[in-house]
């Protein structure tokens, strides 16, 4: 039996690269791609900087400035989707996802109203000199 290291030196530049090319193309043909838009239900307007996650997977992104989002590499299976947006209620989906899939999913965000319960008072005094660090005053 010849040793490995011997047999590994006799394959050339061009073996190399097919096979480095082959797996490349196996691992992308099972990323699957979830892409489509955020926007706001009452209007339609889309929302931009929303937040689009697969908390489960520590996958997501944030939607671009037409509110379209783009997530790839996500495994096959079934994973919980997570949309937030700042005034916004937060939407949870499940979704399932095939192996080679590009899913187009378009998701519409409720606005949320926020009301305070209490009034709050924010209160300064004045020191003397000029502070520049807790520690340090002049």
């Amino acid at each position: 039996m010849k040793p490995l290291i011997s047999s590994l030196s006799k394959i050339s530049p061009l073996q190399i690269g097919t096979i480095v090319i082959l797996n490349f193309v196996a691992y992308a043909a099972h990323a699957a791609i979830l892409s489509g838009f955020v926007s706001d239900e009452s209007n339609g307007e889309n929302l931009p900087a929303a937040t689009v996650t697969f908390p489960d997977l520590s996958l997501g992104t944030l939607s671009n400035d037409e509110g379209y989002y783009a997530i790839k590499n996500i495994p096959t299976g079934r994973h919980l989707l997570r949309v937030t947006y700042i005034g916004y209620s937060s939407r949870f989906d499940t979704i399932s996802i095939d192996s080679t899939q590009q899913l187009r999913y378009d998701i519409k965000l409720v606005p949320e109203t926020v009301f305070l319960s209490k009034e709050t008072v924010i209160t300064a005094k004045k020191k003397r000199g000029i502070v520049t660090s807790p520690d340090q005053r002049y």
